[in-house]
């Protein structure tokens, strides 16, 4: 938005355009679509090569990164792989000054992610942390990664990868056509032709093709407390770990959610998620790119895998596409919470709270204001398909 300088409302990505150098200094930029909702004044922005990591931590425990001031930045700035219980405290991402010879202050503050986890155990405690700025994707992404079930016989399953399994430790299985089962990993076997052999404690009649992982190397016990973020084309946060805490943070301003909870096939991030409470938060005027879900998105892959998720005490504002969006969930309470409809962009908006492809979810105590705003169309809570057990 060239009056803001923020992410314009209302557009999002424009994939498929291209640029064509004209030779003066100045380009020709093609769309294809016909209508474009921007005009002359705004900014077009895009992913321009990524700088290095700044601060990356490598299979490393009980480390701790504070009071660092990161700009100019490209993929991720600050980048855990393996390890765990690390701890990122009152870091900053800013703009930074003007480069030498530009004519314009900087827009962007991150190419890509501002923080990227994977394969951590137990997953980072992030706190006080102020991102500043336009983000192009996801402020802060805490996962795993997926492997390919290739043959089941019985216990023994042969995979792709190893999908960072452990003797000893769970595997959690899913596909998209509603599989879903854990089991205790009693051995594990390099086949030396790039795929592994894993033996579980039980037969659980696993699919070929489904997805297994490790959620012991996915950041589970992950902590998120007391930070500002949003602006970002994507989401705030993205955690797809059990055992997390999202308490007391300001989100505002994402393309998409504000806060991400659940698998992702097509990337090959993992996992479902347990055990997660988000409370007291403020998230306002997020899903300004008007797709993506609900400002608080809990979401699977066809199967219902995310278990005993609590939203507690948090403040809604002005949110495009609805505040609370829930799918493939077994559990989830819904408590204290206030909703306020101020949203300018879309009338009438969304639901409120949008439910499908659950069961077991509980709604108590929370206030909406001004609800005859959300009830125009719509009513303030969908149930959807494939839900029971809503109290």
């Amino acid at each position: 938005d060239g009056r803001t300088r923020l992410l314009k409302t209302g557009v999002g990505d424009y994939y498929g355009a291209s640029a064509e150098a004209l030779g003066d200094g100045s380009f020709r930029v093609h769309f294809n679509q016909a209508a474009l909702p921007f005009g002359v004044g705004d900014w077009l922005v895009g992913r321009y090569g990524d700088a290095p990591f700044k601060v990356y931590i490598g299979d490393s425990r009980d480390c701790t990164v504070k009071d660092v001031t990161m700009m100019r930045n490209g993929f991720a700035p600050i980048h855990e792989d393996n390890g765990g219980g690390n701890h990122y405290l009152h870091c900053v991402w800013v703009l930074g000054p003007r480069p030498r010879g530009a004519t314009e202050d900087p827009i962007v503050t991150n190419a890509a992610d501002g923080m990227h986890m994977i394969g951590s155990y137990p997953g980072p405690d992030i706190e006080n942390c102020v991102f500043q700025g336009v983000f192009l994707d996801d402020c802060i992404a805490i996962h795993g990664g997926f492997t390919t079930i290739k043959g089941v016989a019985g216990i023994a399953l042969t995979l792709e990868g190893d999908g960072g399994l452990v003797v000893g430790q769970p595997a959690r299985i899913s596909d998209e056509h509603g599989f879903f089962g854990e089991a205790v990993v009693t051995a594990l076997k390099d086949n030396g032709d790039r795929t592994w052999t894993a033996t579980l404690d039980r037969d659980l009649g696993v699919p070929v093709g489904a997805k297994l992982n490790n959620p012991h190397k996915d950041g589970a016990g992950y902590k998120i407390i007391g930070c500002r973020l949003g602006s970002t084309r994507s989401r705030g946060i993205l955690a797809k770990a059990d055992d997390g805490l999202i308490q007391n943070n300001t989100i505002e301003g994402c393309g998409q959610a504000a806060i991400s909870l659940g698998p992702e096939y097509y990337w090959n991030e993992a996992n479902y998620v347990k055990h997660v409470l988000v409370a007291g938060n403020t998230i306002r005027g997020n899903g300004i790119a008007t797709y993506g879900g609900g400002a608080v998105l809990v979401h699977g892959d066809g199967a219902v895998g995310n278990q005993d998720i609590t939203l507690q005490n948090n403040r809604f504002f002005s949110n495009h596409q609805g505040d609370v969006d829930v799918q493939w969930t077994d559990g989830l309470t819904l408590s204290g919470n206030v909703f306020t409809e101020s949203s300018t962009y879309l009338h009438p908006l969304p639901p409120a709270v949008q439910l499908a492809n659950s069961r077991r979810i509980t709604l108590k105590g929370n206030s909406v204001i001004d609800a005859s705003k959300y009830t125009l169309l719509f009513p303030l809570v969908s149930i959807g398909a494939n839900v029971t057990d809503v109290r």
